[in-house]
């Protein structure tokens, strides 16, 4: 019998995508038009973990509301993570308490996914979904492509990184006009 390491972190399994019905994918992307977001941030290698010499680039989708039953909700019917955010001060201007704000956030493959459901109805975040999803299309189409030799982390090349870079800087550009 061999001894588990206690520092040795095992990959956790992905959670599988939830269905999105029709009535929640409406739902949900009227909420999101509203009060969402769609990013793609860049990070330096240094954040990557052992073995990363490149940037890392993510696309994610967050959206932040008072209701916690609604946040339940989305979360149970659409997939994601809910947590408490912490928020500046605990009173208004006024002195009146402030509700707990409640932050809802999907990953990269969870965001793909939600995108592509609730896509035909979106109108104010339609450009930033479209964005997301042609992202998503640029790096899977490097993901098939073999990489012998390399096992883990995957070294972007310099004009893999510049494209990225362009991604980046146009959902900035939309997420800041108005």
């Amino acid at each position: 019998m061999t001894k588990r390491n206690p520092d040795l972190v095992l990959p956790q399994a992905r959670r599988a995508l939830k269905g999105i019905r029709r009535d929640t994918a409406i739902y949900f992307a009227g909420l999101f038009d509203g009060e969402g977001c769609v990013n793609i941030c860049e990070r330096s290698a240094r954040y990557g973990g052992p073995g990363q010499v490149t940037p890392t680039f993510r696309c994610e989708l967050s959206l932040s509301n008072t209701h916690h039953g609604v946040m339940l909700h989305i979360t149970q019917t659409i997939g994601g993570n809910l947590y408490k955010q912490k928020r500046a001060g605990e009173f208004k201007k006024n002195g009146e308490p402030r509700r707990p704000l409640w932050r809802w956030g999907a990953g990269q493959a969870e965001s793909q996914h939600i995108l592509t459901h609730i896509l035909p109805f979106l109108i104010i975040k339609r450009q930033q979904a479209l964005l997301a999803l042609a992202y998503w299309e640029s790096i899977n189409k490097l993901r098939r492509q073999p990489h012998p030799g390399k096992i883990g982390k995957l070294r972007l090349s310099p004009e893999e990184i510049e494209s990225r870079r362009q991604f980046v800087q146009q959902m900035q550009t939309l997420n800041h006009s108005k």
